[in-house]
């Protein structure tokens, strides 16, 4: 099965500075997936729009940031998205995404990534920007690469 490399990107400093790295390094990226959540700040979004500029220029051979977004959207997710189990089984909404209830990563961002991401038919490699001071997000998964934690990328592009 064929094997694409997939960034990752949030759009905040790790990530960004582990696309540019790649990209420099020469190591191999298929595919750039920023998934949006309905409610990134208008900054974000100039920033993602100067990024694929710089990309464009500096290495046009690279793939451009593909944007996805959730079929629903956060203000669905937040407000009546019913739980099917736990203590608030079937209670409304998710509430306020925080450092302790973090459905807003996971349900429109990781969960948009790899739904689309099966939709290639392949074999995906996921590159992670995780810094070297945030170890305990680590996960042992061998289709996870940490570029700016290990270091560990794969080889160049023949």
């Amino acid at each position: 099965m064929d094997t694409k490399y997939i960034v990752n990107l949030s759009g905040g400093k790790d990530s960004t500075a582990m696309l540019l790295m790649l990209l420099e390094k020469g190591c191999p990226v298929d595919y750039i997936l920023f998934a949006d959540t309905g409610k990134d700040f208008p900054q974000m979004q100039e920033h993602l729009r100067k990024l694929a500029e710089y990309i464009k220029e500096h290495h046009p051979t690279a793939p451009e940031i593909t944007i996805l977004k959730h079929e629903k959207g956060f203000d669905y997710m937040m407000f009546e998205h019913r739980k099917c189990r736990g203590k608030y089984k079937d209670t409304p909404g998710n509430g306020w995404a925080s450092f302790r209830n973090r459905w807003c990563t996971s349900r429109l961002k990781l969960d948009v990534i790899y739904k689309y991401c099966k939709t290639l038919a392949c074999d995906c490699v996921h590159y992670i920007g995780i810094a070297a001071d945030e170890p305990g997000r680590l996960k042992d998964d061998p289709h996870l690469i940490y570029p700016l934690l290990n270091g560990k990328s794969p080889k160049k592009k023949p």
